[in-house]
């Protein structure tokens, strides 16, 4: 080796690092993986590993410093390679995809895969990187639908191309335990190992970007496979704080159980019981995506815009996300009427009462704009019959935000304003009051089981989906004109919403019958639960 793996290599190549998902790891984090997948590795009978994405080499370094293995390693970026290839001798080094074929002359399977590997969606693969994705699930028996991003196609190949007791040690996206493409990935691999330990970090593994990321490394050998989630302080310690072994078979697939290295195996027992003994959202409402306009910016315009463009009598009142809502649980027209008056775009255009061929002046000149922008090329609008038409969700009682920060958002509709698909439409059952529902919602164990069902994204955005919103425990309280008017007057995010909840608690702790300690528990998890969300999203709840 010509140079020690102590200062990561940078290419000044024209390779669009960001767009092909590359994510450098840091020198620390790669000797922890390399040590976690040696512990494991049966060494006396090892011969070849391999890095299917060794970017700046930290873990070919590694690896050459650690072990007397033949090292394999490729990269698609030429300049990565050449760099790599002048600073490491005794390397057999390949520029090339690992999705295609490797070179002939390297061996066709490895006792040791270990990398990082690149993390794109499929929404932003070219086309051949999809029909390569195809193809290894074709080929390997994955359901293509589930390979949802570059780093799954990676762990699906890698799998197969390991020896009959070899070790895959990657670092992968974090939603590897929250997204269903996730859970059937590692209801995939339980097929082919016996072993897997998930290392999952306190800390935010990449501080350049808002990405977080766990550790795994996996064995093959005989026996069925026993899955353990290992909390530690960060990627690049060694020491585990917490650990939880999950159950066989079907149990893995429980949001709960995932949570266990967060949560003492009583708190889960408790909260499981407690949950039972609860109906769901669905039993009192429905739940329905709200406008998809495929183009916001054009389709939805501030009052000044619209004014200025003579499109007035077509903007309709609408909200864009939850942050516009502020502290506010029962949106009235006055608080539209401030979100207009702050200037924010917040009227959507209905065109759809227009006869095409008969279109006003105004509306055909922001049309014409439209196609200039290219607005109608957009996959959505393609497929409307007439593509500026966009199709209005019309109002409802209630509104619930799929994603949200401190604390997930439900609110009276009270003005009868649209929203977007950032929103689910609620409409309740005949016997249940909008109110009811609001009042009830934000109690310890419904946000809880919002932490447990969701999942995160950079920044510690929470999402549900509208399964996952459906699906979560409600003990429905009754609240007077007065009742509700206090539960409104304590929400505040300045305190994350504390207050509130607190004043919603009473009805839980009634209902359920719970003593006092047991709200405390579970109230104690859900913060718990929160503060892992939001650890690296510049907001700490106390």
């Amino acid at each position: 080796m010509k140079d020690s793996n102590s200062v990561p290599l940078h290419s000044r190549s024209s390779y669009d690092q960001r767009g092909n998902g590359v994510v450098y790891t840091p020198v620390a984090v790669t000797e922890v993986v390399v040590s976690q997948a040696l512990a494991k590795l049966d060494y006396a009978n090892a011969s070849n590993v391999l890095e299917p994405s060794c970017g700046d080499g930290s873990f070919v370094g590694t690896l050459a410093s650690k072990t007397s293995l033949n090292i394999y390693a490729l990269d698609k970026n030429e300049a990565a390679i050449h760099q790599c290839r002048s600073a490491f001798d005794g390397v057999q080094f390949h520029c090339g995809d690992f999705f295609e074929d490797l070179p002939g002359d390297w061996p066709n399977h490895f006792d040791l895969i270990v990398g990082n590997p690149p993390y794109v969606s499929w929404h932003r693969c070219s086309s051949n990187t999809r029909s390569l994705l195809d193809r290894i699930g074709s080929q390997f028996d994955f359901d293509n639908k589930e390979l949802r991003n570059t780093w799954a196609g990676f762990v699906v190949k890698a799998t197969m191309m390991l020896s009959p007791k070899g070790v895959l040690a990657f670092v992968i996206p974090y939603e590897f335990l929250n997204v269903s493409y996730g859970k059937y990935l590692r209801e995939w691999m339980e097929r082919y190992f016996s072993s897997i330990d998930i290392f999952i970090p306190n800390e935010k593994a990449f501080k350049s970007i808002d990405q977080d990321a766990v550790t795994i490394v996996a064995s093959k050998g005989e026996g069925s496979c026993e899955t353990v989630l290992h909390r530690v302080a960060s990627l690049d310690t060694n020491s585990i704080q917490s650990s939880c072994k999950l159950s066989p078979g079907i149990a893995k697939s429980r949001p709960l159980e995932m949570k266990g290295f967060l949560l003492d195996g009583d708190v889960l027992n408790l909260i499981h019981k407690i949950d039972q003994r609860c109906k769901r959202i669905s039993d009192y409402c429905e739940n329905a995506a709200g406008t998809v306009t495929a183009a916001n910016d054009y389709f939805i315009l501030s009052k000044a815009e619209l004014k200025s463009r003579k499109l007035t009598r077509w903007g309709r009142p609408i909200i864009k996300k939850s942050a516009f809502l502020g502290d506010t649980v029962n949106f009235t027209a006055r608080d539209f009427d401030a979100i207009e008056a702050s200037g924010k775009a917040c009227r959507v255009l209905d065109f759809s009462k227009l006869r095409s061929d008969r279109l006003p002046k105004a509306v055909q000149k922001y049309v014409e704009l439209g196609e200039e922008l290219g607005v109608n090329q957009r996959y959505k609008c393609r497929h409307r019959q007439d593509w500026f038409k966009v199709p209005i969700v019309q109002d409802n009682e209630g509104l619930f935000f799929k994603r949200s920060h401190i604390v997930p958002r439900l609110c009276v509709n009270s003005c009868g304003v649209l929203a977007t698909d950032s929103a689910y439409h609620l409409r309740m059952n005949s016997s249940t009051k909008i109110q009811d529902l609001c009042g009830s919602f934000y109690n310890s164990l419904t946000l809880l089981f919002a932490e447990i069902e969701g999942r995160f994204y950079g920044g510690g955005v929470l999402e549900l989906t509208p399964n996952e919103f459906r699906r979560l425990p409600l003990s429905m309280s009754d609240f007077s004109e007065p009742e509700f008017a206090e539960f409104e007057s304590r929400f505040t995010l300045s305190d994350g919403g504390s207050k509130a909840i607190e004043f919603s608690n009473i009805g839980l702790m009634r209902n359920l019958r719970l003593s006092t300690a047991e709200l405390q528990v579970i109230e104690d998890a859900r913060q718990t639960l929160q503060r892992h969300r939001l650890r690296h999203g510049g907001i700490t709840q106390k």
